[in-house]
């Protein structure tokens, strides 16, 4: 690149060595426990992340593109998404008119309402209803004037620590949505800038009449591919370095965290990553079709399955939903019976702990988890799909173009199968990061075991790419899936296990457990024994 564009390796090299040093320096500020408390050395510690993040912006316009046009794209829509972020929570907190404020509050209210009577039927009181305001006015009488004013003491107390209560519970809940928002946004930035600058396909290394060293291979062989991908890639990378500009800041991130926009801009990086997978990943138009249908698909069963309990059904469908339900049941209570048989633990009863208390901080906990292994399977099936294993032709001979995967014309069938699998994980794992932007879709649907459903599959999927393209070989990949199957044994057993063992309270090990313990131990006697 130096020899073919040296301005703009210039340019690439200075902001990507200034968003290096930035870097640098945020960590050392980091870890300076003492100065990170003064409000002089945040003010620094900002000002070298916006300076970092600018440095990738700069970096990714000059790296990822060879022409002007394109360059001057990635800027208009790094501050036009910022403009817009901006000026949505500027609009709507102090220029709207009122009217138009109540409007869109209204239909906001009213579009949370209409999906609580959808996940939880039956629930018709509003929370105006069920106040202390509203109680107490029902209680009071005219003879009862003494009690009535410690029934309203008390009724300004009980409201006083509700109010504090649920401060703390949004500050919480703020916090908690700025650190999923942030490590996502980081994720999403970190992958893009990489595809960027490397698209699939590879770099031409020879110079022709129709290219030059370093123009990119996609573009000279699939030129409205590599604009679909590119123009998909430039867009995720943009919204997700304005979600990272927002929410690290300290005075704008409480209404930009609350308001849609940060939702919207999470939504349009995500799928502008969908996009750019379907475009860069494959070389047919049926196969990223397929992406795009499996998007679809994933997001319609979820739907489904989080608005199947407010669907009317007749008596026949519904006596067959529940007797598939006693059945799973009861192969599930015979599964349970059969590893207590043979592992036998010691019933010893103990006193069971109530579980209200801990049911809260568990979903927040099960959320995160969820959040952080779908951010995690999104990020590597993104990068395995764009550069799939064994490679990129960098010629076009013997029934084969530059640029195209080198497992798809050895191995079609292993590469089909890993393309798919991959895929698979990749939107599964959107979805699931898609649906935990709402927090009543995500209560729902982990009740529904519709996440941990979506989850299942995406560590399959992830699986079966890791067969079909960690080896070239069919007894490699049957070791390989062997030895995945035995651990997924494993841990299923384990928790049934302790599960029954949390049940009956016993902290003894199982007798199989204690006799395995005594064969190693004479094992190991034996072999000193030999050894004398």
């Amino acid at each position: 690149m130096r020899s073919s564009y040296p301005r703009r390796y210039l340019v690439f090299f200075y902001f990507n060595t200034t968003a290096f040093g930035a870097s640098l320096m945020v960590l050392i500020l980091l870890l300076m426990r003492e100065l990170t408390h003064k409000a002089v050395w945040l003010r620094t510690l900002q000002f070298a992340m916006i300076l970092g993040l600018l440095g990738l912006m700069g970096a990714y316009a000059a790296g990822s593109c060879r022409e002007v046009r394109t360059s001057v794209y990635i800027w208009v829509l790094l501050l036009g998404i910022f403009a817009y972020v901006t000026l949505h929570v500027v609009f709507f907190k102090h220029l709207a008119p009122q009217c138009l404020r109540d409007m869109f509050w209204g239909i906001r209210a009213y579009w949370k309402n209409t999906l609580g009577h959808i996940m939880t039927p039956g629930s018709g009181k509003t929370a105006d209803e069920q106040g202390p305001a509203g109680q107490l006015e029902e209680r009071i009488t005219d003879g009862e004037e003494a009690s009535n004013a410690e029934r309203i003491a008390d009724a300004n107390a009980e409201r006083i620590t509700d109010e504090a209560s649920k401060k703390r519970e949004e500050k919480e809940d703020l916090e908690r949505n700025r650190s999923s928002l942030l490590v996502l946004a980081t994720l999403v930035a970190t992958v893009t800038y990489v595809a960027g600058l490397t698209p699939p396909g590879g770099f031409w290394s020879d110079d022709n009449r129709n290219h030059i060293p370093g123009d990119p291979v996609l573009r000279d062989h699939y030129p409205r591919r590599y604009k679909a991908f590119f123009y998909c890639n430039a867009t995720a990378f943009a919204g997700s370095l304005v979600i990272i500009i927002m929410v690290l800041s300290q005075t704008a991130v409480d209404h930009v965290v609350k308001s849609n926009a940060l939702r919207l801009c999470v939504v349009v990086s995500l799928f502008g990553l969908m996009g750019g997978y379907a475009a860069g990943s494959c070389r047919e138009v049926h196969t990223s079709i397929y992406v795009f249908a499996l998007v679809g698909a994933v997001l319609l069963y979820l739907i489904i399955q989080c608005i199947e309990p407010a669907l009317p059904k007749s008596a026949y469908v519904e006596g067959t939903i529940t007797r598939v339900k006693n059945k799973n049941k009861e192969m599930v209570e015979k599964l349970r019976t059969f590893i207590t048989d043979l592992l036998e633990p010691p019933s010893i009863p103990v006193q069971v702990q109530p579980e209200n208390s801990t049911r809260g901080t568990n979903f927040q906990k099960l959320r995160t988890y969820l959040l952080l292994l779908g951010i995690l399977a999104a990020t590597v099936t993104f990068q395995a799909g764009l550069n799939p294993p064994g490679g990129f032709w960098t010629d076009t001979s013997d029934g084969h173009i530059a640029g195209d995967p080198i497992l798809e014309a050895i191995s079609p069938k292993r590469y089909k199968a890993f393309f798919y699998c991959n895929a698979t994980a990749f939107v599964a794992s959107l979805a699931i990061i898609i649906l935990l932007q709402s927090q009543l879709i995500t209560i729902h649907a982990m009740k529904r075991h519709v996440l941990q459903t979506a989850m299942t599959l995406v560590l399959f999927g992830l699986m079966g790419a890791y067969v079909a393209g960690s080896s070239r070989k069919f007894s490699t990949s049957i070791y390989v899936f062997v030895l995945v199957l035995l651990v997924f044994a494993y841990v299923v057993l384990h928790i049934l296990y302790e599960r029954t063992l949390g049940n009956t309270g016993s902290t003894e090990p199982p007798k199989i457990l204690v006799l395995l313990n005594l064969l190693l131990k004479k094992k190991k006697i034996c072999r000193r024994g030999e050894s004398f």
